[in-house]
């Protein structure tokens, strides 16, 4: 699953609410995300404009048994 996250929207949140919505509870109900990323590293990715695709970054990480990428194009990926 692949989604843009508006510049609005946080990472952090957008994350949590999708994985819950997959496994059909509430955001509460999940873990602490901050014990698998470091969540103010996530939330700045995506605020300086990419110049082109080779300067993309990424942070990649496991949470609640999904692969989860998001880069700084704020695109996120989430993969079971």
């Amino acid at each position: 699953m692949k989604q843009k996250v508006a510049l609005s929207e946080s990472p952090d949140v957008v994350v949590r609410q999708t994985i819950a919505e997959l496994e059909g509870c509430q955001p509460s109900q999940l873990g602490t995300l901050s014990e698998v990323v470091n969540i103010d590293e996530l939330n700045s990715l995506g605020y300086s404009p990419v110049e082109s695709e080779e300067t993309t970054v990424s942070i990649k990480f496991e949470y609640c048994g999904y692969s989860i990428e998001f880069d700084s194009n704020r695109t996120l990926c989430i993969l079971p």
